[in-house]
């Protein structure tokens, strides 16, 4: 359905791609034109702004970061509202590992127990059905502080209800799939027992042609947007948080890279992983 210009295709010719499902796998033919033609540059980013998977953002500098705890700790911002915003400025998570994360994986944490250094691992990827990019497999730290939080809204009164309303949606909207364990349900939900991001290991993944993507984060842009100052950046959206999370840990990292413990590459190797 795309619009292709034909007179910069020189080649067609047939490749097989593998698609994972939650049948098994499986493979199909498609064509695959080449158009070896140049194409405009990508414009440069503006200082301090960097390109992360075609979108420009930049970590919110203090000021502006205390603005947005100061309005999200406010009287209008909901328990689970605050902790989707929270989560990715804590861990460097994306939208949708934020948001395909299950009740199971917060009471496992709290059980496990406390790593070294007053934070915990939470394994992301392939087989633990919390949704990354590309699927490839990630290992997030959470602080202990954040672990709680979470614990405190999986078990409160308004989790539990959202999480009945989704389990009663489920049954009589999917009657021929099988029903997701309670401990399998995503933690974050929505008033009327929906997920905000559908995971691609979900029973009714593969029947829907759109899928939540987690378009919640535009409500939540907007809604912050109607208490920031002049001063906040008006082209912010939620996956600047997770460039504010490397930031910080730069900042971190910084009086050890002035001491000599820590060079430059390997502080930015650190961040990276």
């Amino acid at each position: 359905w795309h619009v292709i210009l034909m007179e910069r295709v020189v080649s067609v010719k047939t490749v097989k791609v593998f698609l994972e499902t939650h049948t098994g796998s499986r493979s199909v033919e498609q064509l695959k034109r080449s158009q070896p033609k140049p194409t405009p540059p990508t414009p440069q980013v503006a200082r301090g702004y960097v390109r992360d998977s075609g979108e420009v953002l930049r970590p919110l500098q203090d000021t502006e970061l205390a603005e947005l705890k100061a309005i999200i700790n406010g009287p209008q911002w909901s328990p689970i509202e605050r902790l989707i915003m929270l989560v990715p400025i804590m861990t460097g998570a994306r939208k949708q590992s934020v948001l395909t994360i299950r009740v199971k994986h917060i009471d496992r944490l709290v059980k496990e127990g406390q790593k070294q250094g007053n934070f915990y691992e939470l394994y992301a990827g392939p087989g633990t059905q919390i949704d990354t990019k590309n699927q490839k497999p990630q290992k997030l730290k959470l602080p202990s502080q954040l672990v709680h939080e979470l614990h405190v809204y999986a078990h409160c009164p308004q989790a539990k209800a959202r999480r009945k309303k989704f389990q009663n949606r489920y049954k009589l909207e999917n009657p021929g799939l099988k029903k997701i364990a309670d401990e399998d349900l995503y933690l974050f939900l929505s008033d009327q027992g929906n997920c905000y991001f559908m995971a691609k290991n979900d029973p009714r993944y593969p029947m829907l042609k759109s899928p939540p993507r987690g378009q919640v984060v535009d409500t939540l842009k907007r809604k912050l947007f109607k208490e920031a100052s002049e001063n906040f950046p008006r082209d912010f959206y939620y996956h600047w948080l997770r460039a504010t999370h490397a930031l910080l840990l730069w900042k971190s990292l910084e009086p050890r890279i002035e001491s000599g413990v820590y060079t430059q590459s390997e502080a930015i190797g650190i961040i990276q992983n």
